[in-house]
């Protein structure tokens, strides 16, 4: 049998493609039936939809028990335990940039207000005094340890790393992009005066050196001083990384100060540090509030050095300055706190190595160079 096609005419004059036998051919075979093909498609179609249903409830119940995960895992970050929140450096609020917030406050009471000696080791020409703020001289950001087991730093207000500096460059200059300034002022202290001397100040070998001139006779004792431009800090914490020089005779200073009547000090007494004055002079790390009014008693506590400094390694002191409160730390962890003589306006931060002769506080003069050695600073503060 032969099939051909051929192009036919239809009754209704159009045309159409169909298959013809001749008479004497055996009856062409049905022509296959449609419904099977449709009947093939419909559960192709229908398989399809089934995997494509069972993909996406797999991805759906894998989504909704990652969302979970996720929620679980974010608020466990965002709410710390009480323990963690008591311990946790104080920052600035990311929701209010302006606003210092500092860990809870434990009031353990009155610190015993005790007399200290009168050391006029700050009265100057020039008294430190509330000014505008002057902006933040880094943004927020963490310096690496130089002892390589020391908490890191952080600040917002004020972060320097003295191992950034270029020799190429000026030392007033650096301290400048960082917001601070050299103090170069006289200093009436008895029995010996002191004078801040900008060539004094120094950065070597990584670290900002404040250096007191070892001298033999009784002339003026040549010190040093860095201060903050800002003049307006209304609380905050700042945190200063420091070797103390072992050479006794001088005292080492990490404070906020306004008038010797707003003065909130960490003092390190070189000829003191294990070994005290009699009666005169505790031997340890000094931590005071000043009276807030002329002729009153201070506030002080000291405590014996967790780590000997005369070993000259890193350690990081911090002062805390709350409404209620002034929180000293020694290596991230508290050892002072005093809620008597609180100052209540705002002040500077300054560092400095100084001493007067004075033979219940800063003994000496040094009869050889002496060295305060920092090499990082980190402040939080608000402004008032």
């Amino acid at each position: 049998m032969t099939r051909h096609s051929r192009l036919s005419s239809s009754s209704d004059g159009g045309s159409d493609w169909s298959s013809s036998a001749d008479d004497d051919d055996e009856p062409a075979p049905p022509p296959a039936q449609k419904s099977h093909g449709l009947g093939a498609w419909i559960l192709l179609m229908l398989g399809v939809c089934a995997v494509v249903g069972t993909a996406l409830l797999v991805v759906f119940l894998q989504r909704k028990d990652g969302g979970g995960t996720a929620e679980a895992s974010t608020s466990a970050t965002l709410v710390p335990t009480q323990e963690a929140a008591a311990t946790a450096p104080a920052m600035l609020s990311t929701d209010s940039p302006d606003k210092y917030e500092s860990p809870p406050i434990i009031d353990q009471g009155d610190d015993e207000a005790t007399t200290t000696p009168t050391r006029n080791r700050h009265t100057s020409s020039s008294t430190f005094g509330p000014s505008a703020p002057t902006g933040a001289a880094s943004t927020n950001s963490s310096s690496t340890s130089s002892s390589g087991n020391l908490p890191p730093l952080v600040g917002s207000q004020l972060l320097v790393d003295f191992s950034t500096f270029a020799p190429s460059s000026s030392v007033s200059s650096f301290l400048t992009s960082h917001n601070l300034e050299i103090s170069t002022d006289p200093i009436g202290s008895t029995p010996i005066s002191h004078t801040f001397l900008a060539s004094n100040v120094d950065i070597v070998d990584g670290a900002l050196r404040l250096k007191v001139t070892g001298q033999s006779g009784k002339g003026d004792i040549k010190s040093a001083e860095v201060s903050t431009k800002e003049k307006g800090i209304l609380y905050g914490r700042v945190t200063t990384r420091a070797k103390a020089s072992p050479v006794p005779g001088v005292c080492h200073g990490f404070f906020l100060y306004a008038t010797d009547n707003l003065e909130v000090d960490i003092e390190l007494l070189s000829s003191y540090y294990t070994q005290g004055r009699g009666d005169s002079v505790k031997p340890g790390l000094q931590m005071t509030n000043q009276a807030l009014t002329k002729g009153g008693k201070a506030s002080n506590v000291v405590v014996p050095y967790p780590s000997d400094p005369t070993e000259f390694e890193w350690m990081q002191y911090t002062i805390e300055w709350t409404k209620s409160a002034t929180i000293f730390s020694f290596d991230g962890k508290e050892v002072g706190r005093l809620t008597t003589n609180v100052p209540p306006s705002p002040m500077a931060f300054i560092w400095n190595n100084w001493s007067s002769g004075e033979p219940n506080w800063s003994a000496g003069p040094p009869t050889e160079d002496s060295y305060l050695l920092i090499s990082a600073v980190a402040g939080n503060w608000t402004t008032g």
